[in-house]
């Protein structure tokens, strides 16, 4: 059996602290029912338009697995998953994202 969930935290990932986006993190397993109980990496991938990303992802047989939303100060993100159930997630920069 392996170490217990942790619970949410930064992980300090950036290299450059004077562009905006996120600093990526870990969180338990209950935190997120699409792992199904298992552990699991997201990637988050920085782009100009979330919508835009949406409507390709939805177009080409992916989905939405949880919907835009903002993160205060930082921007727009949702976490999509291709045709075979690969989960990532999108974000769009913007400060003044509320």
């Amino acid at each position: 059996m392996g170490p217990e969930p942790r619970s949410p935290s930064l992980s300090g990932t950036r290299r450059r602290t004077d562009e905006p986006g996120v600093d990526g993190g870990t969180g338990a397993v209950k935190d997120f029912p699409q792992s199904e109980g298992r552990s699991l990496t997201l990637m988050t991938i920085p782009v100009a338009d979330v919508d835009d990303i949406i409507s390709k992802v939805e177009q080409n047989g992916g989905g939405v697995v949880e919907p835009k939303r903002a993160i205060s100060g930082i921007g727009w993100f949702c976490t999509c998953a291709e045709p075979g159930g690969l989960l990532f997630r999108v974000l769009q920069p913007d400060p003044g994202a509320a």
